[in-house]
């Protein structure tokens, strides 16, 4: 049949409204991309009052027998105080828009926390100690007293495994200002922390004090100042806290991992997301 005027405005006003349905409903392509974590951690009792980051243990001792000749028992509570240190992590991500202004993120990385602890003189010498919260035996070839005479930087490793809503805020699609919250459950896999022994009245390495797993909650406040043909980069500050306690219950404190810092995420084949 041979083409008219009508028909090749009929053909082009065809294809028109095919691109135009396809601008309006793109096909949502997985982007993938890289993650790094920089800042400060440290251990709080709970996410309200940061400053006071602290852990109350309690230690026993014997009273002087009093007039009457009787001795009694009393507790001698010892407060440790942790002091923020160095965090940091690195690690990949998947991500997909769901609808035009929320987009999910897949991911895995390593997590690095510490903080730092004031202790006693260190004392170097082999003693075999039998814990009874933990009920274990154990050696140490070093050991700290309670006081203020050095510092200890405890540390942690994680690999966590992060889900994140991410929400657009503005209207600018090529340059979004992003909020993200979720979860970023992890593993343990290596520490050197400190552990005060209550019977013994001294701190030494114990890494049978320690949950395996951990929970953080995250948020995210991240802007897009840079993008290229093949990638845009995303930066901005990051709160985070672990919902579970550090410590198992026998150990009775509430010790808690948070995180403050600047989370980055370069991601690549940025188009498909920012439609």
């Amino acid at each position: 049949m041979p083409l008219t005027k009508n028909s090749i405005t009929d053909t082009t006003s065809l294809v028109k409204n095919r691109n135009d349905v396809a601008n309006k409903h793109p096909t949502r392509k997985w982007n993938f991309g890289l993650t790094s974590l920089l800042g400060i951690s440290n251990n709080v009792e709970q996410l309200i009052g940061l400053p006071a980051a602290k852990s109350m243990q309690r230690s026993t001792y014997n009273i002087p027998p009093s007039a009457t000749g009787v001795g009694t028992a009393s507790y001698n509570p010892v407060l440790t105080v942790f002091k923020p240190s160095l965090s940091f992590g690195a690690g990949g991500f998947a991500e997909r828009s769901i609808t035009d202004k929320l987009s999910i993120q897949f991911g895995v990385n390593y997590h690095y926390y510490s903080n730092g602890q004031a202790v006693g003189a260190r004392l170097d010498s082999t003693v075999s100690i039998t814990d009874s919260l933990l009920r274990k035996n154990t050696t140490v070839s070093s050991f700290y007293k309670p006081g203020q005479a050095s510092n200890f930087t405890n540390n942690f490793s994680y690999l966590e495994f992060p889900v994140s809503l991410l929400w657009r805020l503005n209207r600018n699609k090529e340059r979004p200002l992003v909020l993200s919250t979720g979860f970023k459950p992890g593993v343990l896999i290596h520490s050197k922390a400190l552990y005060y022994n209550s019977s013994r009245n001294l701190y030494y390495k114990e890494k049978n004090q320690l949950k395996t797993f951990e929970l953080p909650i995250q948020a995210s406040l991240m802007f897009t100042p840079l993008i290229s043909s093949g990638y845009k980069l995303r930066i901005g500050p990051t709160l985070q806290y672990n919902a579970l306690n550090l410590t198992k219950p026998v150990i009775n404190t509430k010790e808690h991992l948070v995180f403050f810092g600047i989370t980055t995420n370069l991601i690549f084949n940025h188009k498909n997301l920012s439609k």
